[in-house]
């Protein structure tokens, strides 16, 4: 793994973790992944993790427009 990171040029040592983390970043930023597909490749116990640790929490709508 050290050598996979060192090809890929990240800062840090490449870890699974950080790995999985970044996985989960990009499903998030996609947008088009559902909650039960990334639930299904990433493996959590429950819902929450990923909507503490992963969501985007940009946002990205015009929510004046809305009400």
């Amino acid at each position: 793994i050290q050598t996979l990171g060192k090809i890929t040029g990240f800062a840090q040592v490449a870890r699974p973790y950080l790995l999985r983390y970044a996985g989960g970043k990009l499903m998030s930023y996609a947008g088009n992944v559902s909650d039960a597909i990334y639930n299904l490749i990433i493996r959590h116990a429950s819902m929450a993790t990923f909507l503490k640790h992963y969501l985007l929490r940009r946002i990205t709508v015009n929510t004046q427009a809305i009400v």
